[in-house]
């Protein structure tokens, strides 16, 4: 397969590549992609498209030159202004003028850190993507030839003392990341919650305020929303992320490990346990999230609370939840290596079901220290 698309890529590359050849068809049905997709970025109000772009292709070898050819000619039929490496005034050009712009990065490229005017892009309407043509991305999430990187965002980790003492506040944070989506990229904000977030939600006891009954069918409702996916989009990603277990969470015990502090209740035992599991995951995809947020406090979330409370308070206890949306697909994370403790085995744990929603067929071993 591989070898297949590497020859059309360097039959496509050729200068003497016939015009008719439908490069859109062959990016949609090869890679995913479309031009209307690589072009957007994000803007103050609403999803806006980028006519700039920067094509970033080391010159290191045959195969990277015919991917940089073909990317180049695609974008040449959308009538894009492109910038290229190949010329070295260029990057400045394209930093110092360009306001809205994409920034196509072969995967080979590495250096962002020594890119000068890196810092004020990625603060402006300019989207970044690694690719590679030849063959999937090496360190996607999932096989995938296009992956965003550097997204306007981040994800906010919401513990589980949180959405017990302030779960108004939480249903706030759910209520804005929906309308966010709404106007930005989905994927570009998250929210990470407990494991098994559904099943625990529909276990609280209802609150004897009846100014706040329904607030856990209110909140199960939300997630439920903001994780209908598109189906067969692979880029797509799922905005609230819930694993259906973590090994020993809720239960870990201050002699499991030595690095656990003495003297904590289980419940800031379980604070600890998420924030660590929450840094860990975190590590592998820097690129792919701009900000990661422990939330501790409504106080330092800069969102206007009585909007969006006005939405969801009349809500309560009115938001019907039918199978079908029970039922919608949502994608695993990933589960880091980090240094530090030991613990018993997990081999074998069952994570068919991630958050409530059923995956299929699948059987993760957590590496240390989450054994």
């Amino acid at each position: 397969m591989a070898q297949s698309i590497a020859d059309d890529i360097k039959s496509l590359s050729q200068p003497s590549t016939d015009n008719t050849v439908d490069l859109d068809a062959f990016f949609r049905e090869q890679f995913s992609v479309t031009y209307d997709l690589l072009a957007s970025v994000n803007d103050a109000k609403k999803p806006t498209k980028a006519q700039a772009f920067y094509l970033m292709f080391p010159a290191e070898s045959e195969v990277v030159q015919q991917e940089y050819e073909l990317m180049h000619e695609f974008l040449k039929r959308h009538n894009a202004v492109t910038y290229s490496s190949r010329l070295p005034e260029d990057w400045e050009r394209f930093a110092r003028t360009i306001q809205k712009g994409v920034v196509l990065a072969h995967q080979s490229f590495m250096n962002y850190h020594a890119l000068p005017y890196f810092k004020e892009l990625i603060q402006r309407n300019v989207s970044f993507w690694s690719l590679s043509l030849t063959r999937p991305l090496q360190h996607a999430d999932h096989s995938s030839h296009f992956q965003r990187i550097f997204p306007h965002g981040g994800v906010i980790l919401i513990t589980e003392d949180f959405v017990l003492r302030d779960p108004e506040a939480t249903l706030v944070i759910l209520a804005w990341l929906k309308d966010w989506i709404r106007q930005k990229f989905q994927g570009s904000w998250k929210v990470m919650f407990r494991p098994n977030i559904l099943d625990w939600l529909l276990k609280q006891p209802e609150p004897k305020d009846p100014l706040r009954q329904g607030i856990w069918l209110s909140m199960y409702a939300l997630i439920v929303q903001l994780n209908t996916g598109v189906v067969g989009d692979e880029h797509h990603e799922d905005p609230v992320i819930s694993l259906d277990a973590i090994p020993l969470y809720g239960s870990r015990t201050e002699d499991d490990d030595a690095s656990i502090p003495k003297g904590l209740t289980q419940e800031q035992r379980n604070t600890d346990h998420l924030a660590e599991f929450f840094a860990g995951w975190a590590i592998p995809g820097n690129m792919l999230r701009s900000d990661m947020v422990q939330k501790k406090s409504m106080s330092t979330f800069e969102v206007d609370y009585k909007t969006y409370w006005d939405k969801v308070k009349p809500r309560l206890g009115k938001l019907g939840l039918s199978s079908e949306a029970k039922s919608q697909n949502q994608n695993p994370a990933y589960t880091p290596r980090t240094p530090g403790a030991n613990g018993p085995s997990a081999d074998g744990l069952d994570v068919s079901r991630l958050g409530g929603f059923p995956h299929g067929s699948l059987r993760l071993k957590y590496p240390q220290p989450y054994q």
